[in-house]
């Protein structure tokens, strides 16, 4: 939440003094974007772990794995991502 606000308080001020130094904001719009990839790809590497499975993956297992217990009657193995 941090990073976030002090972007939002950041980025516009850089922004602006892009525009200062080049007459443009052609130099600031690529930065945004060159920062919303950056963000999208921390946000995938957080999401999917270091094994490369997802947390939605990870649970969906684990209902399954439930719901196949309680058909059969058995006690589910839990299952760990190391």
């Amino acid at each position: 939440m941090t990073a976030a606000i002090a972007g939002g308080a950041a980025g516009p001020w850089a922004a602006g003094v892009s525009h200062d130094l080049t007459g443009r904001y052609a130099s600031a719009l690529w930065a945004c974007i060159a920062c919303s990839g950056f963000s999208g790809v921390a946000i995938y590497r957080a999401f999917t772990g270091m094994m490369g499975r997802s947390v939605i993956a990870e649970s969906i297992a684990q209902e399954r794995q439930a719901e196949v217990a309680a058909v059969f009657d058995f006690e589910p193995v839990p299952i760990v991502v190391e």
